[in-house]
Parts: C-alpha cells; structure tokens; sequence
C-alpha cells in the first residue's frame, strides 16, 4: 500500500491549462510551482484525457491560443515529466457507473474512475468542491486560499 511520501495524486487538466495560459497571472503561478514541485518529487501523475484536453484548451479555448506545434511540445514535456496512465475498458465501465451513482460528468468521471482504479487518493482540481470526496477519492483544489500542498505531501488533509 502507498504511504503519503510515495502515493502519486493525479492532476486534472484545468492545473496543467492554467500553466501555459497567462491570462490569471496568480493562477499560472500557483499552477507552475505545484507541477515544479510535483515534478521535483516525482509524486506527480496524469490520465492520457488531461493530456488531450489540455492540448484542445490551450489551442482553441483560451484567449490567445497557443500554436499547435508549441502546444504540442508542452505537451510531450508534461508527459515525460508526469506518470501519465492510459484509459482502460474497466477505467470508462467504472466512470459510466459513477455518473449515474455520483451524478458527475463523464469526463470528471473518467478521472475519478482512473484515479480509484490506481488507488491515487488525490486529485488536484478546481472543476470539484475542494476538500469533497467520492468513495476513497479526495478532491483539492490549488487554488483555494486554504490549499497547503505541504500537508498534502505529508498525507494531511485537514
């Protein structure tokens, strides 16, 4: 079983955009120093989706999109940082069910399945009520004033 100091915590797509998207200049800081420290202490992990969604976001939903080549090495770099994991039949059986059962979007249930399936117990994300949770899986967003990723590096979630 995972201990705090080796338990990887999944982050969403929304901390990834934000990074590359100077439009919130305070968010693409706080966004920046959680992937450089997540990198540093190679606690970080990402779902193949984040990856894509991420590439689709900063290519044509923010306000000055970013060109597909750039885009995509941003891309490559975040996936060779970050233990990326793949969607699986079980991963997408498992989100469909929790739609119905926790009344969430396919695509937050796609990362809630993929995070259960990896027994990660954290996801980093601003699109879930912070400090809610589904089952095992807890959500934190960075960005709330009370988010300290230090005690959330130490397994404290209080």
């Amino acid at each position: 079983m995972p201990t705090p100091d080796t338990e990887l915590i999944l982050i969403d797509t929304n901390v990834l955009v934000y990074a590359l998207d100077p439009a919130d200049h305070i968010k693409q800081r706080i966004a920046i120093d959680l992937l450089d420290e997540l990198a540093g202490n190679g606690r970080g992990s990402l779902s193949v989706q984040c990856l894509t969604e991420c590439f689709n976001a900063i290519t044509r939903r923010i306000a000055q999109p970013i060109p597909a080549a750039i885009a995509g090495e941003h891309i490559a770099d975040f996936a060779s940082t970050f233990t990326v994991f793949e969607l699986t039949g079980a991963i997408v059986v498992g989100a469909c069910e929790a739609v119905a059962s926790a009344q969430i979007s396919l695509w937050d249930a796609l990362i809630w399945s993929l995070a259960r399936h990896h027994f990660i117990s954290t996801i980093l994300t601003e699109d879930m009520q912070h400090r809610s949770s589904i089952g095992s899986v807890r959500y934190l967003n960075p960005f709330d004033r009370e988010f300290d990723l230090a005690l959330v590096l130490a397994g404290d979630f209080s």
